[in-house]
């Protein structure tokens, strides 16, 4: 049985107890020839895209707010690589515009990562500082510029 298996996502905890249920029969351990339980931890990594943006998920104890927030930081190095693209495309262009869609929506895609991060650990200034970058850079979209707000707020406090 699982114990203690913690990871910043629930998509990740079912996939470790999946690939594990796929593993063959486990031998149990043995004391004076008798099977015995033993407790073990086994790290899982998961890759993303590139190898800087690894995340390793721990079965035992980890931070959560670090994990978050690591998520996080990997989206957004993954929207700044998107970024280097857009460079080289023709302003104006189709390909340009959809481009420029697909990043936007990958910084998106960081904001809930971080602000988990943020709750979390609310006076981590990283974190804060993060997501007032961000929002900020995201401003024009639904709803950011008022979390824009929050955050510039929050990180002031800080300094």
């Amino acid at each position: 049985s699982f114990k203690g298996l913690q990871a910043p996502d629930k998509i990740l905890v079912d996939e470790v107890e999946r690939v594990f249920k796929l593993t063959p029969k486990w031998e149990p351990g043995k004391q004076n020839g008798n099977a015995v339980r033993v407790k073990f931890t086994v790290p899982i990594y998961f890759k993303q895209e590139d190898a800087a943006t690894a995340t390793a998920v721990q079965l035992e104890v980890g931070s959560k707010a670090k994990a978050h927030f690591d998520i996080g930081l990997s989206i957004i190095k993954q929207a700044d690589a998107l970024q280097e693209k857009i460079d080289l495309k023709a302003y104006g262009s189709t390909e340009f515009r959809s481009l420029q869609k697909e990043i936007t929506d990958k910084y998106l895609d960081a904001v809930p990562e971080l602000e988990k991060a943020y709750e979390l650990a609310p006076n981590y200034k990283p974190i804060v500082e993060t997501l007032k970058l961000l929002t900020f850079r995201l401003r024009d979209e639904n709803g950011m510029m008022a979390k824009y707000e929050k955050y510039k707020k929050a990180f002031d406090l800080m300094n």
